[in-house]
């Protein structure tokens, strides 16, 4: 995942910046979001991805056309995927249970829904993990 962000937009990334993104490059007035380092605590991280779930209501007027547009932010979803490496965890996350996850859209406590494991011959064994959060439950968004 990568996302770009003028120098305007710092405040916004604010101290989430470095916590989703391990390294940083800066050059002029932009800013990178490089790597998974740091991401899930020590777990090594393949890939993190998050996106807002957003519910789109359109509203039409009377000859049909969409007049008015409502826009629901009903939460946040995060996948990773990890190294399944045993001696780095002693027990992995229950699902259900609220985890602390921070990205560039801000920090929040999110359930972890999902736990998958996926081994193949002649490569390490890979762990995925799914989280989200609700707006609308407290404690969960």
């Amino acid at each position: 995942m990568s996302q770009t962000a003028s120098s305007t937009d710092a405040g916004f990334w604010g101290s989430n910046f470095s916590v989703w993104a391990g390294g940083a490059n800066g050059y002029g007035s932009a800013m990178i979001i490089w790597g998974t380092e740091g991401i899930m605590g020590s777990f090594i991280v393949l890939s993190a991805s998050e996106s807002q779930r957003i519910e789109e209501i359109n509203i039409a007027q009377g000859a049909g056309f969409t007049a008015i547009v409502v826009l629901l932010m009903d939460g946040l979803d995060v996948n990773i995927e990890v190294i399944d490496d045993t001696s780095l965890y002693a027990d992995l996350p229950a699902l259900g249970v609220a985890v602390q996850i921070i990205t560039p859209f801000g920090s929040a406590p999110m359930l972890l829904v999902k736990n998958e494991a996926n081994q193949a011959p002649k490569r390490e064994g890979h762990r995925s993990f799914t989280f989200k959060s609700f707006s609308g439950i407290t404690g969960l968004h």
